[in-house]
């Protein structure tokens, strides 16, 4: 190999460890820039996450209707709105019971209005105590997705 031919080859290798390392060092100095949200925890494992499995089915299911200022009843369950307009907060149809009451899923006893509304819990009459069942019109929510959310329910009911 002549000596321009190695010089050349050199020069060329030099360039592209260069660029490599310009590469690897611009990856290490980054920091997620901060935006006010506070990050999501995963869950240990086997946990129901209620970003990750919990929402979605708002997503897919509910949000059609529960969106915005114009929400029914007051209950936007987009992401940024849902936990906080869920859980511990008396619904507005029966106020003494709780939209989601943590630890408490049972659909017709004291538990949580949300299951309440999903399933279609029929009291002794074979009506519902208020309105329809949801989402409105079906088509509703598998018996899988209903106990997810059960689940979530009575492990707390946590924001993860």
């Amino acid at each position: 190999m002549s000596q321009k031919r190695k010089f050349f080859a050199m020069v060329s290798l030099a360039i592209w460890i260069g660029v490599i390392a310009i590469s690897l060092a611009s990856c290490l100095g980054d920091e997620e820039p901060d935006d006010g949200l506070e990050p999501v925890v995963p869950p240990p494992d086997g946990a129901i996450s209620f970003s990750l499995d919990i929402q979605p089915i708002f997503n897919d299911n509910c949000i059609i209707c529960h969106a915005g200022a114009g929400a029914p009843q007051g209950l936007d369950l987009r992401a940024q709105f849902s936990f906080e307009n869920l859980v511990g907060v008396e619904s507005n149809e029966i106020p003494s019971d709780l939209r989601v009451n943590p630890g408490n899923s049972d659909p017709c006893e004291d538990g949580s209005y949300l299951v309440e509304k999903i399933s279609g819990c029929l009291l002794g009459s074979g009506m519902p105590r208020v309105g329809e069942r949801m989402p409105l019109g079906g088509p509703f929510l598998s018996e899988d997705e209903i106990m997810l959310i059960m689940e979530w329910i009575d492990s707390g009911a946590p924001d993860n």
